[in-house]
């Protein structure tokens, strides 16, 4: 129960997170992987009783972005605070 789209979200945002804060070189291949990701979620979803919708695949990129952002802001924020 409760609203899909900001758990949809928050797990993306969340997933990609830790990527983009401790190793942003990784993200050339985690950003495609996590996106993928969330595509194969949706393509599934019809086997499992529940309904394929792209605008839950949109959030999930939307979550990727907000999590990539914020990720490397908190690490080279982090680092002009050290030096």
């Amino acid at each position: 129960p409760g609203n899909d789209t900001a758990y949809h979200f928050l797990a993306f945002f969340l997933l990609i997170l830790p990527s983009a804060a401790l190793a942003p070189r990784r993200l050339v291949w985690t950003i495609p992987a996590v996106i993928a990701f969330g595509g194969a979620i949706e393509l599934i979803q019809p086997f499992v009783g529940r309904d394929r919708e792209l605008s839950d695949f949109i959030t999930d990129c939307a979550g990727i972005l907000c999590g990539t952002l914020i990720g490397l802001a908190a690490r080279y924020g982090f680092r002009a605070l050290r030096h």
